[in-house]
């Protein structure tokens, strides 16, 4: 993929919002470590694997690692605009109340027992090398969207999920779901990597 067509694919767009946060330096020192640290063990996994390995399929995993990649990176540019949509939405009254410890929801919702999920691959980024350009980029507009929001209201300025069992997320609860995605993905690449039909993957004698 050419770097002007990996372009295309990046959203454009930084929040820039009047007022400070009213979060916890807990909350918001949780959601920077995930973000950040995310990134790394998400190259990590992927960044010396073979063809072979990047396009497996192993049995009772719908996805390979190359379309598990895809999703993480197309996703974390995609998700961007819904923070934007967040921030530039009128404050809603009594959000950060009734929005209060939706966190731990979320992270059960999005890493639970049940949380594999099912999506099409769009086939937008073909390889290895492609992921490698395309999601760095990606990541770096996240943390320049992120540094210039972590610091604002983001409690009562709100924007619905389409799934009932996410619903309602203020601005800092959507960096939080951005990060436990790609952490729900990374795990998915996890278990391909140690499934024993993985292509290199030591077999155990009997």
């Amino acid at each position: 993929m050419r770097k002007t067509s990996l372009a295309r694919l990046l959203l454009a767009g930084l929040c820039c919002v009047a007022g400070l946060s009213a979060a916890t330096k807990e909350e918001i020192a949780e959601v920077d470590k995930l973000l950040r640290d995310g990134s790394d063990r998400f190259l990590a996994l992927v960044k010396d694997l073979s063809p072979e390995q990047w396009n497996a399929k192993v049995p009772l995993i719908q996805h390979s690692i190359g379309e598990e990649a895809e999703h993480i990176a197309l996703s974390e540019n995609e998700l961007q605009q819904v923070v934007l949509q967040a921030m530039q939405a009128a404050p809603a009254p009594g959000a950060a109340e009734r929005l209060k410890g939706k966190q731990a929801k979320l992270k059960e919702v999005m890493l639970g027992k049940d949380a594999a999920e099912n999506f099409q691959s769009p086939n937008k980024i073909a390889n290895k090398a492609e992921l490698l350009e395309y999601f760095p980029l990606v990541h770096k507009k996240l943390i320049a969207m992120w540094d210039s929001t972590k610091e604002r209201e983001m409690d009562e300025h709100v924007y619905v999920h389409p799934l009932p069992k996410v619903g309602e997320l203020n601005a800092l609860q959507w960096f939080y779901y951005i990060a436990l995605h790609r952490e729900r993905h990374i795990r998915q690449i996890e278990a391909i990597k140690s499934h024993p039909d993985f292509p290199g993957q030591t077999q155990s004698a009997d």
